[in-house]
């Protein structure tokens, strides 16, 4: 406990009767100014300093979590600084002081502890985390390795997929489900593995149900949302979400979603790309986010994640993907290779930036459509 006293009022008034048993320090004005590392310490300053104290007294003070202050009565309120805690006179009970300042001095013990001991605990669990991390990062890289390049044909409809891992915290989720004559296609990005994983929980349900429709859509997207939101509850900082839904109907062709975030749709009909958007999945109606459109004999089609136009817009190519989705002659297999070789030649890591994932289909030439 340190006492700042011109005299040796505080420390007389303490002694007296010995009932206080804490150890005392007493310090004059410039040695408490020039003194380090006593923020930890309870002070005692007599009211006589606090009438005409410099700016750099009342910053020290102020950077202590307990002050008190002796024969105080006569200072006007803007005198207690916003940490003082307890007020005594030469007129109190000296015992009971001694036990109040007693009880402080403890729990100034108590916080310092508590602080070692959190210190402690949070270098542990940033070791774990870091571990944690690493760990993530072999499952990602054991996905994209064992990850299938090619869906299975459907009806007048190629279908291919592509996926690298990324270093970012969080990821991407895509799958594709068919059942009768429809398809339904996920995208997904978010920046917590939580988040993902839960997707990733959501969407299997959604396949045991095996139903796709419109309404089963729109309860997928609202079961995601309410999922974030109430991860978001318990976060000082919200995660960011990207999500992309597509209904394909086999016998028309006619394809219809949700899309918010910034996904791409790029077609050999270049006039047939679009972009996706700003929205937030948490925050925008679902009609905003809603898009129509069909899908035309020997039309290609190629869906990028947001992770994808991230690590693209870095290594910025010279040539436009587009170019290669026009040329019937090369393979769609091989426009997916060449792509991600564009995206991985210059990593060093073996991982991108970002997750990235891509879905190509191409519509048969001949294809009979329903009307």
């Amino acid at each position: 406990m340190i006492i700042i006293d011109k005299s040796e009022e505080i420390s007389s008034f303490l002694n007296k009767g010995k009932e206080c048993e804490l150890p005392i320090v007493r310090l004059d004005c410039d040695t408490y100014e020039m003194a380090n590392g006593l923020e930890g310490d309870l002070v005692i300053v007599h009211s006589d300093h606090l009438n005409s104290m410099s700016d750099l007294f009342r910053k020290k003070l102020s950077s202590h979590k307990m002050l008190v202050i002796f024969n105080g009565a006569h200072l006007g309120p803007n005198a207690y600084l916003p940490n003082t805690v307890l007020d005594f006179t030469s007129e109190d009970d000296t015992q009971k002081v001694c036990i109040n300042l007693e009880r402080l001095e403890g729990c100034l013990k108590e916080s310092m502890v508590l602080k070692s001991q959190l210190l402690t605990m949070n270098k542990e669990l940033s070791e774990v985390l870091g571990n944690v991390e690493t760990e993530l990062l072999r499952v990602k890289r054991a996905y994209e390795i064992n990850a299938p390049k090619r869906f299975q044909d459907l009806k007048n409809i190629k279908l291919l997929s592509k996926y690298a891992a990324g270093e970012s915290v969080g990821g991407e989720f895509f799958d594709i489900l068919k059942s009768s004559n429809k398809v339904f296609f996920l995208m997904s990005e978010t920046s917590s593995y939580l988040a993902s994983s839960s997707i990733l929980q959501i969407f299997q349900e959604f396949k045991d149900e095996c139903d796709i429709s419109e309404e089963s859509e729109i309860k997928l997207l609202k079961e995601i949302q309410k999922e974030v939101m109430e991860i978001n509850s318990n976060k000082k900082k919200p995660l960011k979400i990207s999500v992309f839904t597509g209904v394909l109907d086999l016998t028309t062709h006619k394809f219809s979603g949700h899309m918010f975030g910034k996904f791409q749709l790029l077609s050999s009909d270049q006039k047939r790309s679009f972009n996706g958007n700003k929205l937030d999945l948490l925050k925008d109606q679902f009609s905003e986010a809603k898009y129509e459109r069909s899908f035309e004999r020997g039309e290609r089609v190629l869906f990028l994640s947001p992770g994808f136009l991230k690590c693209w817009e870095d290594v910025a190519p010279e040539f436009i993907i587009e170019t290669l989705m026009n040329n019937s002659k090369i393979k769609m297999l091989d426009i997916l290779d060449e792509i991600f070789f564009q995206l991985k030649k210059d990593v060093q890591t073996g991982f991108l930036p970002h997750d990235a994932s891509a879905i190509m289909l191409e519509v048969q030439k001949n294809v009979m459509l329903k009307v």
